[in-house]
Parts: C-alpha cells; structure tokens; sequence
C-alpha cells in the first residue's frame, strides 16, 4: 500500500517540509483532497480516509477559528496528510491546538512552497494508480510460478496483454542493506518514466517489485539480440544500474510460453551474483549453481 513516507521521494514533493511529528509518516494514502472552502459538515460528508489534503494560502490566511474547526473536522475523517501551501514557510506559523491535534491524531503536517497542485495532485493519483497495479501483477506472477509452464502464455497476457513472443528476463537484488528503500527507489524511478514518456503505456514490458528483488520483463516482437550489450542496453533503458543491484540476466526465449522458465533462469542468475559479490551474471555463466539455487529455502 502506498504510504505519505513514499510520495516524499517524488520530485513533485522536494519542497515539503514536515511541521508535526513523525508518527504519521506511513500512513497509507488512497487518493487526494483540496480544502479551499469546504465547511466543517462538507468535510466530514466529502472527504476521504487516506486522502492526501492540500490547504490553500488563501484558506489559512482567512478566519483562523474557523480553520480550527475545519482541520477538527480532518483529523476526524482520518485523513492521511496535510499539506499547506505558503509563501513563506520561515515566518508562517500554524496554532498551537491544530499542531497538537495534529500529532495526538497521528496525521503529518507539511508547509510547501514551489508546487503546483495540479502536479501534485497527478503525482498521487499516478503513485496510486502504479501501486495497485504492482499488486496486481505480482499476483499474476505468484500464479504464474506456482503453476506449470502449459499456463505460461495465458498468464503472460493478464500481466501485459501487449507482450510480444521474444522476450528476456532480469531480477535485479539491491546490494543496498536497506531492500525496501532500493526497491521503492528503482520503482519510482520507473513511474516517473511512464508519467514524461507515456509511449511507453505501449511497451510490451513488465516491471514488478517483489519483496526483496525486482522482476523486469522485456519482450519484443523480433528476436532479441543473444550478446552481452544488447541485453544491458535493455538493462540501463531502466536504470537498473550494476552498482546498486545484483543484476541477472535470463536467456533469451522466442514464445512466451517460455516466461516461467526464463524467470527462473534470472532469479538464479541473480542470487548466484549476489552471493558471489559481483554485479552481473548471465544464467549461462552460473554452472553448477543453477541446479542447487531453486532448491535454496531463502
């Protein structure tokens, strides 16, 4: 589930700035609201759990008894986060009672200056969208490899009904001792390369976080080229840099009832690197270790 401590990853987010406690920080996050001048009753009527709220200067700056109740009424809803938007994050000051209120309710506060909402506001929604839809295709692909290879192609087409029949695979483990900040890292960094280049919405590619590695599933409609540079150019297009991933590599397959087994061949290729400290390893190059690897219990 996304949570507020993720979206602050996102360049959308760098100049928010946390006012409250920390204790909210993985409140989870399902959608947006903005407070321009809703009362109290419309609040408690309209709004949403899990909603991301985005307070107008203008709303702060007006009223600031009537700020109280409304904020009451926010922290009532179980909101998420709220964010306000000032011109001058130094010299801006919230009340005493909402603060307080604030932290009993375990909802961060955050003063942001150069945003837009708009962007904001896509910014969630996307983040929302991409971690529903890696639910989904994990899913698919805990069935995929609990099931024989005769389901392959059927199951193939529910994680990208665009995959094309030549494909490759890599499973990228982070070297980082923090998995799930690497992780989280390299999915956003995908995100937001579907958010400024939406052609890739056509891609004939999955890319999925899996709890201690990353599953990327490349395939084309023409053979893939079997030699070295060609698979990395694949690999640096998604920025799975060696350096900060154990990096394996599939054989390349022609029908994609093949899927299951190339995943395979790259998660062991990957856990074979990650052992052996190196960066890098092709299924080919693994010997005797791709026997012993599947039977690992972790």
């Amino acid at each position: 589930m996304l949570q507020v401590i993720d979206l602050l990853s996102l360049k959308e987010f760098e100049s928010f700035r946390l006012i409250s406690n920390s204790k909210g920080l993985y409140n989870n996050v399902s959608g947006t609201s903005i407070l321009d001048w809703e009362t109290p009753e419309d609040i408690c009527r309209d709004f949403c759990p899990e909603d991301f709220v985005f307070v107008t200067l203008y709303m702060m700056d007006s009223s600031p008894e009537n700020m109280i109740e409304r904020f009451k009424a926010l922290f009532k809803v179980n909101v998420a986060a709220i964010g306000i938007k000032v011109s001058d994050p130094d010299s801006f000051t919230v009340p005493d009672e909402i603060m307080n209120l604030a932290n009993a309710h375990r909802t961060p506060l955050f003063l942001y200056t150069a945003a837009y909402l708009e962007n904001l506001i896509f910014a969630i929604r996307s983040a929302v969208f991409y971690d529903d839809a890696n639910r989904v295709s994990l899913g698919y692909l805990r069935f995929l490899m609990e099931n024989g290879d005769d389901m392959a192609a059927s199951i193939a087409k529910k994680l990208n009904p665009l995959f094309h029949d030549c494909l490759a695979c890599f499973c990228c483990i982070p070297l980082s001792e923090d998995t799930d900040a690497a992780l989280e890292k390299a999915l956003n960094e995908y995100r937001q390369t579907l958010t400024h280049n939406l052609s890739l919405y056509k891609s004939g590619d999955a890319f999925i976080r899996c709890s201690r590695c990353l599953i990327l599933i490349h395939t084309s409609s023409e053979a893939i080229g079997d030699n070295t540079e060609a698979l990395e150019s694949i690999r640096r297009g998604f920025k799975l840099e060696p350096g900060r991933f154990s990096v394996g590599i599939s054989e390349t397959k022609n029908s994609l009832g093949l899927l299951r087994e190339a995943i395979k061949e790259a998660v062991s290729a990957a856990v074979s690197a990650f052992i052996s400290g190196e960066t890098q390893k092709r299924f080919s190059q693994i010997g005797c270790d791709g026997l012993i690897i599947p039977y690992l219990d972790s």
